[in-house]
């Protein structure tokens, strides 16, 4: 009889500590699952093994402007909305810029949209995307640009010495 119910209870404790790991299991993916909502794909892609990537911080709060538009003036209202994107900015970039100085991590501030550019690893996009005050990390790729082909000297002098296409038609 004793047997048994020490066999019961090693089955009872072994059954609670497995689900009680499924239970964490599953809270750690969906914590995962929440702050890996909050960043662009191509920001996780590039940032993988740690290795330094651009991004860009979007905060939450933004600035209120729906009331500058019942401004008098134009210089009024240009004023009043350079005072309102600076001083959302001022107030709640602080804590993520600390974050990043604190770490030694590349950053400039922008006060425009309220974001922070980052040259940051994986476990930096992590750390911020799971702060409240983070709406989205969104991709800052490098885009590299055709060079433009510069003309020959005949024909640009062809160009200037001809008759345009449209005066011929007169």
């Amino acid at each position: 009889m004793q047997k048994t119910t020490n066999i019961m209870a090693i089955v009872a404790v072994t059954a609670v500590l497995l689900l009680t790991t499924i239970f964490l299991a599953n809270q750690a993916q969906a914590e995962t699952a929440v702050w890996s909502r909050k960043v662009d794909p191509w920001v996780l892609q590039t940032a993988v093994a740690n290795q330094p990537t651009e991004f860009l911080v979007q905060l939450t709060e933004q600035a209120d402007l729906s009331s500058v538009a019942a401004s008098a003036s134009k210089e009024e209202k240009g004023r009043l909305v350079y005072e309102r994107l600076t001083a959302v900015a001022q107030r709640t970039q602080p804590p993520i810029i600390a974050i990043l100085e604190a770490n030694h991590v590349p950053h400039r501030r922008y006060w425009i949209s309220n974001m922070i550019w980052v040259h940051g690893d994986a476990t930096l996009v992590q750390q911020l995307a799971q702060r409240a005050d983070v709406a989205r990390i969104v991709a800052n790729p490098s885009v590299q640009i055709d060079p433009l082909e510069t003309p020959s000297r005949d024909a640009l002098l062809q160009a200037a010495q001809g008759i345009e296409w449209n005066l011929q038609q007169v």
